[in-house]
């Protein structure tokens, strides 16, 4: 962390919510931070989403930086999002798996096995580098090599060891959420200055500002529903409707799916604006994770999905809700069952 936020990152160190900052989520759920979240396996989701926006709907220069936990790795929702930003070719985001061979309460099936790890990551379309974490070096270096990588994702499999540099505590299990005893403390502080080399003040790069001016106070409909007193329509189709008149109202208004669109009449809105239309397929967890993501870059996001579907993604959508906000819509289809007789 030390390394992205002194000599990688892109910011403004007195206006944390500049548009043009580059972003940095803290999946670890562990603040210059635009997410920390709570739910493990939500984070590169929302990364997923900022850089989505940065890439094809800003069109700006700032870059997404995701801390992840080793342990986090095994939610089937980081793999839903390694999925998606590499078909979306997601080359502004960077995630960085802090692989440190520990559970909460053991050890992780691979360990330190990172190559394996790697093979994984590649498998999925992500530009991979393995390097030891602790090698401030090394990390700058793998840090430049991603900014040139065009077309995918990069990922960083970061070896690390749990508690560096404490003796006793080093690699050991069961320190998870435990308070240093007060005895050790004064130790352990003198021990992490004594290996501080420079009392250099390090300021950040400042950021490229190329992200566009917004303006989201104030969407209105531009005309109300052309429907006649008696008219039936089914609602899902007036929501369709109305949802490609909010799209022509504000150019802001972006839509994320999850293959459903037929049946929400989300697809009127596809057709009148196809570059602010996100198939996110049925991975309902990255979707609305993603939808975070953009939220937070000040986007009118609207998500849809079949009602039975979207019953797979209950964890995400109640984490993820509170990081989303008012200028987010949720666009589900009801219904006991998808099954077709």
């Amino acid at each position: 962390m030390s390394v992205l936020f002194f000599y990688i990152m892109r910011y403004k160190q007195m206006d944390p919510e500049n548009p043009n900052n580059d972003r940095f989520v803290l999946s670890k759920s562990l603040s210059f931070v635009n997410v920390a979240t709570g739910w493990l396996g939500e984070g590169l989701g929302v990364a997923c989403g900022m850089a989505y926006t940065g890439k094809y709907l800003d069109k700006a220069s700032y870059r997404v930086f995701c801390l992840i936990g080793g342990d986090e790795s095994s939610e089937g929702s980081v793999w839903e999002a390694m999925a998606f930003a590499s078909h979306h070719s997601l080359d502004n985001l960077v995630a960085i798996f802090d692989m440190n061979r520990l559970y909460h309460r053991g050890t992780l099936p691979l360990k330190h096995c990172t190559d394996v790890f790697q093979k994984r990551c590649e498998a999925f379309g992500w530009n991979t580098f393995v390097v030891d974490g602790r090698d401030v070096e090394a990390l700058c270096q793998v840090f430049q090599q991603a900014a040139q990588v065009k077309s995918k994702p990069t990922a960083i499999v970061a070896k690390t060891f749990r508690g560096h540099g404490m003796p006793q505590v080093e690699d050991s299990e069961n320190w998870h959420e435990r308070p240093m005893p007060k005895e050790r403390v004064d130790t352990i502080i003198k021990l992490i200055e004594s290996q501080i080399q420079t009392k250099k003040k390090l300021d950040p790069k400042p950021p490229v500002e190329d992200s566009p001016q917004i303006n989201i106070t104030d969407i209105e409909m531009i005309s109300p529903p052309a429907y006649n007193v008696g008219d039936m329509i089914a609602t899902r189709k007036a929501c369709g409707l109305a949802l490609a008149k909010l799209g022509h109202a504000n150019d802001r208004v972006v839509v994320l799916h999850g293959d459903s669109k037929n049946s929400t009449f989300s697809e009127i809105f596809k057709k009148e604006h196809p570059e602010r239309f996100v198939e996110c397929c049925i991975a309902e967890q990255n979707m609305v994770c993603s939808v975070g993501g953009e939220c937070l870059s000040c986007w009118l996001s609207l998500l849809g999905n079949a009602g039975a579907l979207g019953d797979s993604s209950p964890a995400p959508s109640k984490a993820a809700m509170h990081f989303l906000n008012p200028r987010t819509v949720g666009v589900r289809r009801a219904g006991l069952s998808v099954s077709v007789p």
